[in-house]
């Protein structure tokens, strides 16, 4: 498939309402109705494991063969049924993820997916619901003290798997034993969030050593990190800079923690403004149909750097981070080059929708010299960026085109996703019309695409982001002005003074470094300007 058709045109249920107020109402009450339906088809067909393949209506679950299943849906969709209202549904799945799942069993997870999936599910669920239920708290630091056995490397950065029961822990093959940037480096918001509620500051400690792991290790260019790191050395074990896979949440985190703490941490301001504007002189371009887009870039010798002009959707995050960003510094000298970068991004997100037949979006795009795109990855998985940072504009601007971009994917989704048959929702093969079904309703759909729909359309005070900051499952956590090393100390005194933490000893990594000259000539050699003159932020005036 090549971009520039046109969306097919799909009923619209609500396009006779004229009032704006109502319109909106029925959009969000429609919104809730597309959950209601996923989540009783997964309660249907598969309960207790961890996500519904719909189409068959069987379930499919993480540890293979030997798993009872591990509720991932259930625990990912707590936030969003707590959110919506469905406080019956919650209940129901509360009782499941904390009396009724072995977390036991004798099956190989993901440590980050884990942690940001379950633990931050059940640590949201226990905040939204008013910090009434302990189950959800120990159950959540249950799960945390497992995975935290893959933690125990030379250098702390944690292996990618462990085995729940036998202890064991190792990186995968196709990592070839690497350690991931957006794994290691998106577990602050979860291992801060539980050393508050515990008052144990071990969780903590954890994240803030990846920290000064990463901060010491990505000086060198500026913010921006490999994307593999060694366990034993804490080396980089290549030279891929991105904001889409294997870096997206990384970047995410820096801004977030932040504001989780209540903007009481000047450090994460520092690591994340200098990495943002970096982002931007290093991978924003824009196509000669002025798409801009985030391209990732990999370091092809000592004297250049090579482009790829590809825009995986996983990186349409970055429209809505830049949004965060640019209402979290107001006044920073770059602020308003951070919305229109937000502004640019999301939209060329919502024409990787709208120029597909189905109006579903692939999974990835390169862009062409004559300004069009080819597609090469034909998947969509009812994957949440795009309409996460719709989300994060329409609260920020309040221009209805937001909503009304919402809307049209969210009509799409029903049309194209919906498996009538079960009620669930599949990820789709785009290759053909009509596109088929994957066959696998991913419980990110649940915990971030619908969450993110609804909140579009549903009123302000529902979650406000000035009380609340989003994992990236889109799991809210409350943020509180506070010291979290509070807790360090409060443990260090009821243990005659033995130090919490003590920095690491990191051995620095040696990184090629851009000039401006090797930027000007890896953007003409592949025929795409930059968005933005790479000085153009350094030229900005201060606040």
């Amino acid at each position: 498939p090549v971009g520039g058709q046109t969306r097919l045109k799909v009923n619209d249920p609500v396009a006779d309402i004229e009032e704006p107020e109502r319109k909106n109402v029925k959009r969000a009450a429609m919104v809730k109705e597309a959950m209601l339906s996923a989540w009783g088809a997964y309660k249907r067909y598969a309960w207790g494991h961890d996500e519904l393949k719909p189409v068959s209506k069987t379930h499919h679950d993480w540890g293979g063969k030997n798993s009872k299943g591990m509720a991932l849906t259930a625990v990912d969709s707590l936030s969003t049924l707590w959110l919506m209202g469905l406080h019956e549904e919650f209940d129901d799945a509360v009782k499941l993820v904390t009396e009724e799942v072995d977390y036991d069993q004798n099956i190989q997870v993901s440590v980050f997916e884990y942690t940001i999936r379950v633990v931050g599910g059940l640590l949201s669920a226990y905040e939204l619901s008013g910090e009434t239920n302990p189950r959800l708290l120990s159950t959540a630091q249950r799960m945390m003290d497992k995975l935290l056995v893959a933690y125990n490397t030379t250098t702390g950065i944690p292996h990618q798997t462990c085995n729940l029961q036998n202890k064991k822990h190792w990186g995968s093959e196709w990592a070839q034993g690497s350690a991931i940037l957006s794994e290691f480096g998106s577990v602050q918001l979860e291992l801060r969030t539980l050393s508050y509620h515990t008052k144990d500051p071990k969780y903590d400690i954890k994240g803030t050593h990846l920290m000064d792991i990463t901060e010491t290790q990505c000086k060198a260019n500026n913010g921006l990190c490999p994307t593999f790191f060694d366990t034993h050395t804490s080396q980089a074990r290549n030279d891929q800079l991105t904001l889409g896979a294997l870096g997206d949440s990384y970047y995410e985190y820096l801004l977030k923690q932040y504001l989780l703490t209540g903007r009481s941490e000047p450090r994460y301001e520092r690591l994340a403004l200098e990495a943002l504007d970096e982002a931007i002189k290093k991978l924003l371009m824009v196509s000669p149909n002025s798409d801009a887009y985030f391209d990732y870039v990999r370091w092809a010798g000592l004297d250049s750097m090579s482009s790829h002009n590809t825009m995986e959707h996983l990186a349409c995050f970055a429209g809505g981070m830049y949004a965060l960003a640019a209402d979290t510094f107001p006044n920073y000298k770059n602020a308003n080059i951070y919305r229109k970068v937000a502004e640019d991004v999301t939209r060329t997100c919502s024409l990787m929708y709208e120029t597909q037949l189905t109006g579903l979006s692939p999974e990835r795009v390169v862009f062409l010299s004559d300004g069009t795109y080819n597609v090469t990855g034909n998947r969509n998985y009812l994957r949440p960026e795009a309409v996460e940072s719709m989300f994060y504009q329409w609260r920020y601007t309040k221009d209805q085109k937001y909503r009304d971009w919402a809307w049209e994917i969210f009509l799409s989704f029903n049309k194209y996703s919906k498996v009538t048959k079960s009620g669930g929702y599949s990820g789709m093969i785009l290759d053909a019309m009509p596109p088929a079904a994957d066959d696998m309703m991913q419980s990110f759909f649940l915990a971030e695409t619908l969450k993110y729909l609804y909140l579009i359309f549903a009123e302000d005070d529902i979650l406000d982001l000035n009380a609340w900051v989003f994992n990236t499952e889109a799991h809210p956590f409350r943020i509180r002005e506070r010291d979290p090393k509070a807790i360090w100390q409060d443990w260090e005194a009821a243990h005659d003074g033995q130090p919490a933490y003590m920095p690491p000893t990191i051995r620095h990594l040696k990184v090629r470094t851009e000039t401006k000259a090797m930027t000007d000539a890896r953007v003409k050699s592949n025929g795409i300007k930059a968005l933005v003159d790479p000085l153009a932020l350094d030229k900005a005036p201060g606040s």
